[in-house]
């Protein structure tokens, strides 16, 4: 008798699909906010492989040593599950069909669900954009949903096709009226519902005249989505058109599979409009809105808008009457929740101001940032993080960091070694870490005191911690406002006219930077940090240019390499003398000049070794989910390991789609071209027993991990129930770098299903080797962690280990 709440069998599977209107609930079992370290019963069930169908009162135990029991649920009439206990909860169901079938499976409010074991991503926002190509088997198939927020739904439906383009959650353009053909390119999500890896398929946009298009699409998987870059080129777009429907059509070398149409808006390139690009990061296609000025400037002022949660890019730009004098820019963080515009979203948002800038030639001395609640946050951590792009910054209603808007991180008053090194990667969050970087931005505070979302408290902090050091900022409250007034919360003429009045100087004879990684964040004005010595701990610089004598001074904290730009202090050509801490140098005249600290003091230093720590590749974990990255299955293991393998690189491809609008390419080891990709970031899933690729990416790597256990620089931790990431550099590369997802045996592998690498806000180190027991005791189960050294040695001094 199979224990499950519903058996639903169909007459004629699989034309039929089965509802999901009833099952077991686990109420808030899962512990952990936005960390690498968590708790969840279930989970760990799963990993050790008993995980069995619950039955009512079944009862598990939590970390805390109380026990939680399964109780039946059901859905209401519109088939909503709806119950607090969702939140942080497990909901069990079963659907029985009498012939395997491929359907496509939509998900409401969980952020996943396991299908028959495979985990998948869900829609924990409710954008409604999350539909699965899902193989069911005849028989009993188990679906198991986790962490809701309160209310979850579930249906299935027939798949219109084999492979399909799906019509939601597509990325597109405003295609411009004008006479002249231009080129445009749109994200659009390709279905495989098959078993079969596809990689011969191509979109083609067909035009009133016959004319089409082309394009190649990537690879995609057995059995998922992904979504690609289409290119189209409308013919010409008359005047009096306010939409633009093209043929889609997908097809392979027999002939066309699915048609489809392109609906598009069309609009006049002096309004508000989006833009769409292929970004570096993973070759996904992301777009921004922009609100050009009322007027063809040379040189605008560039205001980059960052929008608050669940807010559109394009959107975001709409909120803004055009201005006389400047260009409003408004990335969109990867998504309308995305990063809270860190991580990817601070990667998305430099993107877009890049490539803004350059359209619209925009003046880098009058460039501003501003923002409203999550953007209000990303506005401080813009200005924090990159004080040498920004004149001035204006947050509107913003928060400054996790632990005090959310949660972050915690692991204890009295925090283990391994603690101490988890909550420095935690650094990375930590605004006022960094708001020394400040001192030199103008600031303009907004918040309403009626504020119920995002507290006045924030700001009023932020305004006391501001007049200990700066002078040159502006703080107004609302009186009565609360979080949203309408567009003038964002659109506020005294905002605006504050930062009009700042600009960048063009040289600066002292400055003060502090950074938390060169990764991310490694230069202000002339001065920059190449290295540190302890890794993500703040490093600070000072300097200072004397014009008359020819001296630069500077002094360092935490820094073990540093660079002076010599063309942006002022100086004339000629010899300089340097005073940095205690050494004293002479250096010639050229443009860069690099130092390096020593056991007898500074020395300078030719071009950094691009082996060794730099900005280009610094780590920690996080850093290996970019520059294009692929991801990378193992197949040299045993049928479930290979299984394993390819259902969790797909269920991190999926995670990065929802959370990121992403789009990867996922290959199998034996199908990896070293060649074809190099100087691409690589994520290998397994470990050197099932991965073939292990060696040739990853070379003398002091981490080595096998089905038996794993090595660390000369000391072994054996068992199979051991999982593991890492960064490392990529071999044969000087920038590129290798993220490995593994673990030894089945259970430690399983234990990195829900990793939570792709939530703002949750950091790692360089290194961390899990127990599968982390998923019932939390920080306890980290069997050891670090940072690697600066020439990427596993560094006594910055390694903890549990025992």
């Amino acid at each position: 008798m199979i224990a499950t709440a519903l058996i639903a069998v169909l007459a004629a599977a699989p034309q039929g699909t089965p509802p999901i209107t009833s099952g077991f609930l686990l109420p808030r079992v899962h512990r952990g906010s936005r960390s690498p370290v968590f708790t969840n019963p279930v989970l760990a069930e799963i990993a050790a492989g008993t995980f069995k169908a619950p039955r009512s009162g079944d009862h598990v135990r939590l970390a805390d040593g109380s026990t939680c029991a399964w109780e039946p649920i059901e859905a209401d009439a519109d088939g909503w599950f709806e119950n607090e206990g969702i939140r942080g909860g497990a909901l069990h169901t079963s659907i029985a069909l009498r012939q395997p079938a491929t359907l496509i499976l939509e998900v409401r409010g969980a952020s996943s669900v396991r299908v028959n074991g495979e985990p998948r991503i869900g829609d924990v926002y409710d954008l409604g954009i999350t539909r699965l190509p899902v193989a069911l088997r005849a028989g009993a198939n188990e679906l198991l949903f986790l962490r809701g927020r309160g209310r979850l739904k579930a249906t299935l439906a027939e798949p219109p096709a084999p492979l399909f383009f799906a019509e939601q959650d597509r990325t597109l353009p405003t295609v411009f009226r004008s006479p002249i053909r231009r080129s445009y390119v749109a994200g659009v999500i390709l279905t495989n519902t098959t078993s079969e890896w596809r990689s011969d398929l191509v979109a083609r946009v067909r035009y009133e005249d016959g004319s089409v298009t082309s394009t190649a699409l990537p690879t995609i998987p057995p059995c998922s989505n992904r979504k690609v870059a289409i290119e189209f080129a409308p013919l010409t777009v008359p005047n009096d058109s306010d939409s633009l429907s093209l043929a889609l059509e997908l097809a392979d070398p027999i002939g066309t599979l699915f048609e489809t149409r392109l609906e598009l808006t069309v609009g006049d390139e002096s309004a508000a409009h989006a833009r769409t690009f292929v970004s570096d990061i993973d070759g996904s296609v992301q777009h921004f809105g922009v609100r050009p000025p009322t007027t063809t400037l040379s040189r605008p002022a560039m205001f980059l808008s960052l929008h608050g949660a669940g807010v559109r890019g394009a959107h975001q730009a709409g909120c803004y009457e055009a201005k006389p004098d400047g260009v409003v820019v408004a990335p969109t963080n990867r998504r309308r929740f995305g990063f809270d515009w860190e991580d990817w979203g601070r990667l998305d948002g430099l993107e877009v101001l890049d490539r803004a800038s350059r359209i619209y030639d925009a003046d880098p001395d009058r460039t501003y940032v501003t923002g409203h609640s999550m953007g209000g946050h990303g506005t401080w951590r813009f200005g924090a993080l990159f004080p040498d792009r920004f004149a001035a910054i204006a947050p509107s209603a913003g928060w400054r960091d996790f632990w005090a808007y959310g949660g972050g991180a915690e692991y204890g008053d009295a925090p283990s070694g391994v603690a101490q090194l988890l909550d420095r990667a935690a650094n990375q969050s930590r605004t006022l870490l960094l708001s020394s970087n400040y001192e030199d931005l103008g600031i303009y505070v907004l918040h309403g005191d009626a504020d119920q979302t995002v507290s006045v408290e924030h700001a009023r902090v932020m305004r006391r911690h501001l007049a200990g050091f700066h002078t040159n900022w502006c703080y107004y409250e609302r009186r009565g406002a609360g979080h949203w007034w309408g567009n003038q919360c964002m659109d506020w003429p005294p905002l605006f006219d504050f930062l009009r009045q700042n600009r960048r100087p063009a040289v600066r004879t002292e400055l003060t930077f502090t950074t938390l990684n060169p990764g991310v964040s490694s230069r202000f004005g002339w001065l920059g940090v190449v290295t540190q010595q302890r890794s993500l701990a703040p490093t600070k610089v000072h300097g200072r240019v004397d014009p008359t004598t020819r001296r630069i001074t500077v002094e360092t904290d935490n820094a073990l390499a540093i660079e002076i730009d010599l063309s942006r202090t002022g100086l004339d050509a000629g010899d300089v003398s340097l005073i940095v801490d205690d050494s004293n140098l002479t250096s010639e005249w050229q443009d860069r000049i690099w130092l390096r600290q020593r056991a007898t003091g500074w020395e300078l230093d030719v071009e950094p070794d691009p082996l060794h720590k730099t900005p280009t590749r610094s780590g920690p974990f996080k850093d290996a989910f970019r520059h294009r990255m692929l991801f990378v299955v193992g197949t040299r293991g045993t049928d479930d390991e290979n299984a394993w393998a390819l259902a969790k690189a797909r269920f991190d491809a999926e995670t990065f789609w929802y959370r990121g609008n992403g789009s990867v390419d996922i290959v199998t080891d034996d199908s990896f071209d070293d060649a074809a990709t190099a100087d691409r970031n690589v994520i290998l899933y397994g470990n050197r027993t099932t991965n073939a690729i292990w060696d040739r990416v990853l070379g003398d790597c002091p981490i080595v991990a096998r089905r038996s256990g794993i090595f660390v620089a000369g000391r072994s931790i054996d068992g199979d129930d051991l999982a593991c990431t890492f960064v490392y550099p990529r071999l044969g590369s000087d920038t590129a770098c290798v993220g490995v997802v593994g673990g030894s045996g089945l259970h430690g592998l399983r234990t990195t299903d829900h990793f939570t690498y792709f939530v703002s806000g949750s950091h790692s180190p360089d290194w961390t080797i899990y127990g599968a027991e982390m998923l019932e005791r939390g920080i306890n189960g980290v069997r050891a962690t670090g940072f690697f050294g600066p020439d990427w040695t596993v560094d006594p001094g910055q390694t903890e280990w549990r025992d």
